[in-house]
């Protein structure tokens, strides 16, 4: 009788488990290399990767890691993180991991937007600025960060630009001038 409770508990308590997927997934066949999409340009990476966001209800951050022509290192996407319906959590730590386990040369970070609002928030603006200066260190080139919805999609930071990069370089030259004597400070000044 004590086994029969035990089966009836321990089926309740599987029924009552939410929903449970594999993190590494992809609906794309593997092709071979020459068959594989290049994947530089944001329209590109953005049809390739709308089938994959179409299923998602949550949001969920993708890699596509890129050999130097362009074309995937990977079978697919990678996934580094789901999460709720306006937000995931996915520290650079884990996507450059991911990148280099995949030995990427380059790639295009990807995420959904389930709400269809394609307005990038300031933590995807910081953790895509974040990237393309860890891509600088590791020598892994950030392209671009895509944001995807149903109905379009948002190139958040375009192909071969960065903001924060473009802020570090006029702060470097800012300091360099600082650092001058007073008369290359005059003669920038004149000119």
């Amino acid at each position: 009788m004590s086994d029969n409770l035990n089966t009836l508990e321990l089926d309740s308590f599987a029924r009552s488990i939410p929903e449970m997927r594999l993190v590494r997934e992809s609906s794309v066949a593997v092709r071979s290399w020459d068959a594989r999409p290049d994947l530089r340009s944001p329209s590109k990476a953005a049809e390739f990767m709308k089938p994959f966001a179409a299923r998602e209800t949550t949001e969920t951050l993708w890699l596509l890691p890129l050999c130097p022509g362009g074309r995937l290192t990977a079978d697919g996407p990678i996934v580094v993180g789901r999460g709720s319906l306006d937000m995931v959590l996915a520290h650079p730590r884990e996507i450059f991991r991911a990148l280099l386990a995949a030995n990427a040369s380059q790639f295009v970070m990807v995420h959904n937007h389930p709400t269809c609002d394609l307005t990038p928030s300031q933590a995807d603006r910081l953790t895509a600025d974040r990237c393309v200066e860890l891509g600088r260190l590791h020598q892994i080139q950030m392209l671009g960060s895509l944001i995807v919805a149903p109905d379009g999609e948002w190139t958040m930071v375009p192909f071969g630009e960065s903001p924060l990069a473009d802020m570090i370089e006029r702060m470097k030259i800012e300091s360099f001038l600082k650092d001058t004597p007073r008369e290359l400070k005059e003669l920038e000044d004149a000119a």
